[in-house]
C-alpha cells in the first residue's frame, strides 16, 4: 500500500469464525445462516481470502490463456497503450517501473528506499507532466505476456504502433536490484510517445536473484532481444532496428546486452538463439557503473556494499564477495568492464542533480548517484565509447528526460 501500514497475510491458520464457546450452537432459522447475516458475510470473506494454512492468495486460479486472475476471478486487464494509470498503488508502481529516483522498488526491504508516504509530492507532478507529453494519444496494439523462454519470468509485453510498416522496437528492462520489480504496468506514457514516432515498445520481465543469480538476468535480456528478432514478422517489427532501455538494475542489463560480444549461435537447434543480440542504441536511468566490490571501494570510496549485490552473484553475504570464485563474474558483469569503442550510442540519465559523494557513503546514497554517471562517462571517454550524460539539472526533470530519450531513440533508429 502507498499509505498506511502494510497488512500482510497472517501466519498459521485463522481461528474458526464460529468458535465453540461451551454454549448451545446458534439456532438454525429457515432461510438464514446460523449466527446471522454478519457471520455469513464473515465466512464468505474467509473463504475468498484464505488458501492453505490461512494465507491470502491473490490469484489462486490460473487463466486459461496463461494470465493470472484478479481478485474476483477475472483476467488481469492489460494496460491500454497511452492510458494514464489510476489509483495510488498504480501511481507508485508506474514511478518504480520508470526508475524515478523518488520511487521505491516494488519489494520491501531494498537498499536506498524512501518512505512510501513521501512519494506523492515527487511523483504526481512528474507523472502529470509525462502523460501530457506530446504524442500522448498515439495508438498501439498490445500483446501481453509473450514468453520468450520457458521460465515463468521470461515474458514480455509488446506494444506495436498501428500502420506505417515494420516498426523499430525498444526493449525495456525494469529496476529492482535484480531481486524484485516486474513489468506491470510498463510506462504507458512512454509507449505513446514512442508510438507517435512509430517505434514499438517491449517491456520484459527476467529471472531474479537469488534463485537466478548472474548471468541469468543478463542472459534473459539478450534472449528477449533475440526472441523479438525471431518473431519480428509476426508482430510487424523491423529486426534490424532494435534499441534497449533500462532503469537501475535494468540499465545494467541493457548495457550488458549492448556491449558484450554478440551471443548469436548460427548452428543452434533453437531458432531464437540463432538471432543477433546487437542493438543500435541504449538509454539508461540511474545506472550503476560497476558491480565489482573492488571498483566500488576504489572509485566510490566506500566499503559498504548492498545486500542485493551478494544475492546477484549467489553469495550468502557481501563479505563473501571477496572470495576468488566471484572475481570472474564481478569483472564480467560491470558496465565499465564492457564499454568499448564501436558499440551503440548511450544516453544515460540520473534523477538527482550532481552533488559530492562523501567517502564511506551508504548504498542508499551511491546506488543511484550521478557519481555513477561520472564514472561511466570517464571510462567511455577513455575507450572512445559514445555516451551522453544527463541529469535532472540538465533536462529540467522527468518530462525533459522522456522527451530527450524518445528523440535519441528516434535518431538512432531512423525515425
Amino acid at each position: 500500500m502507498l499509505l498506511g501500514r502494510h497488512l500482510g497475510p497472517r501466519a498459521g491458520a485463522r481461528r474458526p469464525l464460529l468458535a465453540d464457546r461451551g454454549g448451545d450452537p446458534p439456532r438454525a432459522v429457515a432461510g438464514r445462516h446460523p449466527g446471522g447475516v454478519h457471520a455469513r458475510l464473515r465466512q464468505d470473506q474467509q473463504v475468498r481470502r484464505e488458501g492453505g494454512g490461512g494465507q491470502r492468495q491473490r490469484h489462486p486460479v490460473p487463466h486459461r490463456h496463461g494470465r493470472g486472475l484478479g481478485r474476483r476471478g477475472r483476467p488481469r486487464p492489460v494496460q491500454p497503450a497511452g492510458a494514464a494509470p489510476h489509483g495510488a498503488r498504480r501511481l507508485r508502481r508506474e514511478g518504480a517501473a520508470l526508475g524515478l529516483h523518488d520511487a521505491p522498488p516494488l519489494r520491501r526491504g531494498a537498499e536506498g528506499v524512501r518512505p512510501a508516504a513521501a512519494l506523492l509530492p515527487a511523483l504526481v507532478p512528474a507523472f502529470v507532466a509525462a502523460v501530457s507529453a506530446p504524442g500522448g494519444g498515439a495508438a498501439a496494439a498490445t500483446y501481453a505476456d509473450l514468453h520468450y523462454g520457458p521460465a515463468q519470468l521470461q515474458s514480455l509485453d509488446l506494444h506495436v504502433p498501428e500502420g506505417g510498416g515494420p516498426a523499430p522496437v525498444v526493449v525495456f528492462f525494469h529496476g529492482g536490484a535484480f531481486v524484485g520489480g516486474d513489468k506491470h504496468p510498463c510506462a504507458p506514457q512512454l509507449v505513446a510517445m514512442l508510438a507517435a514516432r512509430h517505434i514499438a515498445f517491449a517491456c520484459a520481465d527476467y529471472r531474479l536473484a537469488p534463485d537466478a543469480p548472474y548471468p541469468a538476468p543478463m542472459r534473459d535480456g539478450a534472449r528477449a532481444v533475440q526472441w523479438l528478432r525471431a518473431h519480428a514478422a509476426d508482430y510487424g517489427l523491423d529486426p534490424a532496428r532494435v534499441g534497449v532501455m533500462g532503469m537501475s538494475a535494468g540499465a545494467g542489463i541493457a548495457l550488458w546486452v549492448a556491449f558484450r560480444p554478440d551471443l548469436a549461435e548460427p548452428g543452434a537447434a533453437d531458432p531464437v538463439l540463432r538471432q543477433s543480440t546487437a542493438v543500435s542504441a541504449v538509454v539508461t536511468g540511474n545506472a550503476q557503473a560497476t558491480y565489482d566490490p573492488a571498483d566500488i571501494r576504489s572509485r566510490l570510496h566506500t566499503d559498504r556494499l548492498p545486500r542485493w549485490l551478494a544475492q546477484f552473484y549467489g553469495a550468502g553475504s557481501p563479505a563473501e564477495l571477496d572470495a576468488p570464485r566471484f572475481r570472474g563474474p564481478e569483472a564480467e558483469a560491470s558496465p565499465i568492464a564492457n564499454l568499448h569503442a564501436g558499440g551503440p550510442p548511450v544516453f544515460s540519465y540520473y534523477g538527482h542533480a550532481p552533488e559530492a559523494l562523501p567517502p564511506g557513503s551508504a548504498p542508499a546514497d551511491y546506488i543511484h548517484s550521478p557519481a555513477q554517471g561520472d564514472i561511466l562517462a570517464e571510462v567511455a571517454r577513455e575507450r572512445g565509447a559514445a555516451l551522453t550524460l544527463r541529469t535532472a539539472a540538465d533536462t529540467g526533470g522527468w518530462r525533459g528526460f522522456l522527451a530527450e530519450a524518445v528523440a535519441f531513440f528516434a535518431g538512432a533508429l531512423g525515425r
